[in-house]
């Protein structure tokens, strides 16, 4: 942790605790001027996964803060790396011009970006590349929904069970997953360790089982 009064302690690194917190399990690019910055952990990863040089905030601190960073203009292969190597990456972008901010320039998450996400679908295996699958509980079955990104194609079913459900995903290999919340399928989150895919996280309210239902009965 760091001590009071070091860098951590800014008003800047406030901004970034706050984003951090509403996205905690993504890594957070953080722009500033020309580069999209990381700190804390998410530069100890970044710096690894993309070989990127590591350094820090703050290296007269008794506390120094890891930082690593991108240049904002060439971002998308090291969105890519990072995607492909199973992470998620949270886009922070300045929401307004630094030159008419008085004091801190705002800053907002725009994009998260996941490995279910389209970077060029011409490229590679498209198919492994985007489909993404969720999967939701109903009365006595589940309901499975496949979505490839790049061409939009959507494909929905009812199963009867965790091993259905996971057959489905052996067949499908999507490369991410979201869950009902407290859904338990272990034969399921196994198939897509075995396909290497992610879980990711997921709101309540982005679920209605019910109405989902009905557009599949009908």
């Amino acid at each position: 942790m760091a001590e009071p009064g070091s860098a951590a302690n800014t008003p800047m690194f406030h901004q970034f605790r706050e984003l951090k917190a509403a996205n905690p399990d993504a890594i957070l690019f953080f722009r500033m001027g020309d580069f999209y910055e990381t700190f804390f952990e998410d530069a100890v990863i970044a710096a690894r996964e993309l070989e990127l040089t590591l350094t820090s905030r703050n290296s007269s601190d008794p506390t120094p803060i890891p930082m690593a960073g991108v240049p904002y203009h060439a971002v998308t292969p090291y969105l890519q790396r990072l995607v492909e190597a199973g992470y998620r990456v949270a886009i922070a972008e300045q929401i307004e011009d630094p030159k008419l901010a008085k004091g801190l320039v705002k800053r907002a998450v725009v994009r998260v970006v996941t490995p279910g996400v389209a970077f060029d679908p011409t490229a590679g295996d498209a198919r492994e590349a985007t489909r993404l699958v969720a999967i939701a509980p109903g009365v006595d079955q589940l309901g499975v929904a496949f979505l490839d990104v790049s061409t939009g194609d959507l494909r929905v079913a009812r199963v009867a069970d965790d091993a259905a459900a996971a057959a489905e995903i052996y067949r499908l290999e999507p490369r991410e997953a979201l869950f009902a919340p407290d859904l338990d399928l272990p034969l399921c989150r196994e198939a897509l360790r075995r396909v290497r895919a992610v879980t990711s996280r997921s709101d309540a309210g982005w679920w209605r089982p019910e109405a989902a239902f009905a557009l599949v009965r009908d």
